[in-house]
């Protein structure tokens, strides 16, 4: 039973064990059951899931991850879900999976991670970010800025995407995208999170005549239900996550040192160094990866 304890994560230890553990396996119980990382893969993506799971437990990150593929066995340092194929287009089946599958497992809050994730240290705990709330939406670019330089997102003109945004409710002055490569959502909150995204989905689709991705819908919810950017805004969570479209990393991984993020709409330049690099242009880099033989 003592081994249980410390290496099971859904194990929550009775009143009268729980009185007997040292602090430290307390913490780690109740930092397991609060937040799972977790991803769906397949083809060669399932290779770069491994190659973030691996990064995780190299730099000390404890949280679970939960990997569901097609297409493997097992995923090293991950409890692995075997799962069907799915379809890919537009990304619905992060959703689908978090209402049908994920919502299932025994934790309060669900971080999404793109297989294209690489950790380059142990970041901070993102439910500083969460605050205690349904869910945490990265608020990215602010699509009503007059600084933009891209006319668009996904297609759809930038005024046309603030009434679109307005039609859902959106009544803030700022109107920011989203890269749906990162988002927490609370376990209570999925059936409806799943639904109002399927909702956003439909208005933007008879508003504009797009067959919108889910990152879209995402933002939408983000900017109804997480109006404080000091908490989800680009500047709060840059020491923790970014991603990196302009191709700073093509063949090769991040290895910890400052790199030159762009804002998507304005084009502005910036120096960070985020624990946790979406590296969306260096799927390459994560399918070779080699690691240290002294850490095998």
């Amino acid at each position: 039973m003592a081994f249980k304890i410390l290496t099971d994560s859904s194990y929550i230890p009775p009143p009268t064990v729980a009185a007997t553990l040292p602090p430290r396996i307390l913490r780690n119980l109740n930092k397991h059951r609060k937040l799972a990382y977790w991803c769906v893969s397949n083809g060669e993506h399932t290779k770069m899931a491994q190659t973030l799971v691996r990064s995780a437990r190299e730099v000390g990150v404890e949280e679970d991850f939960h990997i569901y593929a097609p297409n493997a066995d097992s995923i090293e340092g991950a409890e692995f879900h075997k799962c069907n194929n799915f379809n890919i287009k537009g990304c619905w089946f992060k959703l689908d999976y978090l209402l049908n599958e994920v919502s299932k497992l025994d934790y309060e809050y669900f971080c999404w991670l793109d297989a294209d994730h690489f950790f380059v240290r142990k970041p901070r705990s993102l439910m500083d970010n969460v605050d205690g709330g349904v869910c945490m939406i990265p608020m990215e670019n602010d699509i009503a800025s007059p600084s933009n330089k891209r006319g668009d997102w996904w297609g759809v003109e930038n005024k046309k995407c603030i009434d679109v945004f307005e039609k859902c409710g959106v009544k803030t002055k700022e109107k920011y995208n989203t890269n749906g490569g990162l988002f927490v959502v609370r376990k209570e909150f999925i059936k409806t999170f799943h639904h109002m995204c399927y909702e956003f989905h439909d208005i933007v689709l008879k508003e504009t005549g797009k067959d919108v991705p889910e990152e879209y819908c995402l933002a939408i919810m983000g900017n109804l239900l997480n109006k404080d950017t000091t908490r989800c805004g680009t500047e709060a969570l840059i020491d923790i996550w970014a991603c990196d479209w302009t191709s700073q990393f093509t063949n090769t991984v991040p290895e910890g040192n400052p790199w030159q993020w762009e804002n998507y709409l304005t084009g502005d330049k910036k120096m960070v160094n985020p624990a946790i690099v979406h590296v969306m242009k260096g799927k390459k880099g994560l399918i070779e990866k080699k690691w240290d033989s002294k850490n095998e």
